[in-house]
């Protein structure tokens, strides 16, 4: 029911950017990113089929989650106000926030769980149960764009919600998400000016100390499996990272380009895949660029790197809306363990970021040449 289901949407998406003959008429900022995140994998299908034997039909059928890039089009097509975008994120967030939450007291019973691997290691690790709820990224926009309001807003009460956020992320219980979040807060210092600034100094004096004194209650167990991590040098993580980068390779150049191509379980590519991550635990997901590399080719990591520069340049971007950068350092600070750009549960996240983008882009334009002069006096070259 659910695959079919999913046809039916991306044939929606599909009919009404053809319908609207959308993309032929006007440009976008992320145009040329987004075909390229629907096209490469599609060149991706040709390096399965020559260096797998995996038949292109099955490539194609595995590889129809990228066609929900077109929700980037159809959210241009019909205008929606970046407002009800934004709070509808913000509401997405504010949800995951409270089941990451919750599921700790519920445990063992969990009503939302979403991880692969099932064993008493995975699910407890550093003092919380790890369900890995999707949906981390509404999370991550949820803290950014309360914290950034805080600190234009100069309301204290919107530093409740960053310290929700907080909670979630310490209960999703995987550290460098957490980590990739608190150092986007501390980057978003330099998005302001002013009193703005100075009171995100203050904060960071005042929580760096209160963290310290937590540490061992806190983190105790983070620091301690993370020093046996360093010291015996077997964290699955290294060894599959050396793996897609260095070894799972056809013995020509051109795989480089291809990738090997996304495999299809009725597939001896498939199936070759499912016993690598049975036996040696080796996840392409765990590896974040590298393992898009090793899927997809030299072409998608590009098409990363240049989609995440883009959406760090300060002229799409209004004093209102540089809350909006904090997503691309986030994304920047993940790209060695995640990357979301092929998941179907990050292709529509991406899709919405984009288009507030380009909604800010095009506030920003509107705004008359002398008021714009002297916002841009004001923006730091961050």
């Amino acid at each position: 029911m659910s695959k079919l289901l999913e046809v039916f949407v991306l044939m929606c998406l599909s009919l009404i950017v053809l319908y609207d003959n959308f993309i032929l008429k006007r440009t976008q900022i992320f145009k040329a990113n987004v075909f390229f995140f629907m096209l490469i994998p599609l060149l991706s299908a040709y390096g399965a089929l020559i260096f797998h034997d995996q038949p292109l039909k099955l490539s194609l059928i595995i590889s129809r989650v990228n066609l929900y890039w077109l929700f980037y089009f159809v959210l241009l097509i019909f205008d929606i106000p970046s407002e009800r975008i934004i709070k509808m994120m913000l509401i997405v967030g504010l949800v995951w926030a409270s089941l990451t939450i919750i599921q700790q007291v519920t445990y063992p019973i969990s009503y939302f769980y979403s991880r692969e691997d099932s064993d008493e290691y995975s699910i407890y690790r550093g003092g919380v149960y790890r369900f890995m709820i999707y949906g981390q990224q509404y999370g991550a926009f949820f803290m950014f764009y309360y914290f950034y309001q805080y600190l234009t807003k100069k309301n204290s009460n919107y530093l409740f919600y960053v310290l929700f956020a907080m909670a979630g992320f310490y209960c999703y219980g995987t550290r460098q998400f957490a980590l990739a979040a608190l150092a986007c807060l501390f980057i978003a210092i330099f998005l302001v000016r002013g009193k703005a600034q100075l009171s995100a100094v203050m904060i960071i004096l005042i929580a760096v100390p209160v963290l310290v004194m937590l540490k061992d209650v806190l983190f105790a167990q983070y620091i301690d499996m993370t020093r046996e991590q360093l010291k015996y040098g077997d964290d699955v993580r290294q060894l599959a990272a050396r793996f897609f980068l260095n070894e799972y390779w056809p013995d020509h150049w051109t795989a480089k380009i291809t990738g090997n191509g996304t495999p299809h379980i009725y597939s001896r590519y498939g199936q070759e895949m499912e016993i690598i991550r049975l036996y040696n635990h080796f996840y392409r997901s765990d590896v974040g660029i590298i393992g898009a590399f090793n899927e997809f080719g030299i072409l998608y990591v590009l098409n990363i790197v240049f989609v995440n520069i883009k959406g760090l340049k300060n002229k799409y971007f209004t004093n209102d809306s540089k809350f909006l950068k904090l997503l691309s350092y986030y994304s920047i600070i993940l790209l060695i363990t995640s990357q979301y750009y092929s998941k179907g549960l990050g292709i529509p996240f991406y899709c919405l970021v984009f288009y507030l983008i380009e909604k800010s882009y095009k506030e920003k334009k509107e705004v008359p040449e002398e008021v714009e002069e002297n916002e841009e006096e004001l923006e730091f070259a961050i």
